[in-house]
């Protein structure tokens, strides 16, 4: 006896975005004392409005949130999404990036497709992720703040034992 398969439920599997993975792009990354650094420990990626440069102010924070998780600014590095297509890959294989928090990007931005929550860490292909909300609406917003350090706490307590 023959089954048949359902048509439905390829139909349902096939409406699913697929993301095919960008041109390999090396990025040269700027650690937090503005200098160039390769394969940093600790990697921010900002998503904002208008690609608006990242302010000087947003740094300082940055300094004081990699000192608490046990980085030091010098390998910790900043890196402004634009439009342009990162691959997850890229970052972790090829430039050997393992720790990464995702202020206002998303998988999808990254060529994945997973499932996150926001503030939720993941553990992906030996790389530790944290997704969340721009970094404006978490400074604003108290409750986002409180998950966003709780979660990072936990997702990167390992860096301070390096």
């Amino acid at each position: 006896m023959q089954e048949t398969i359902s048509t439905a439920s390829l139909n349902q599997l096939f409406r699913k975005p697929i993301y095919t993975p960008a041109e390999t792009v090396l990025l040269t990354f700027k650690n937090l004392d503005h200098k160039i650094v390769e394969s940093p420990l600790l990697l921010f990626l900002f998503k904002n409005a208008f690609n608006q440069e990242i302010p000087e102010s947003d740094f300082e924070l940055l300094r004081k949130m990699a000192a608490w998780l046990g980085v030091a600014s010098d390998n910790a590095a900043c890196h402004l999404y634009s439009e342009h297509p990162l691959s997850f890959r890229d970052l972790s294989v090829t430039q050997g990036i393992v720790n990464m928090i995702c202020c206002g990007v998303t998988p999808a931005d990254l060529t994945l497709n997973i499932d996150y929550e926001v503030n939720k860490g993941i553990r992906f292909m030996n790389c530790n992720l944290l997704f969340t909300v721009s970094f404006a609406e978490v400074q604003k917003n108290e409750i986002l703040k409180k998950d966003f350090f709780n979660e990072a706490g936990k997702l990167f307590n390992h860096l301070k034992a390096k």
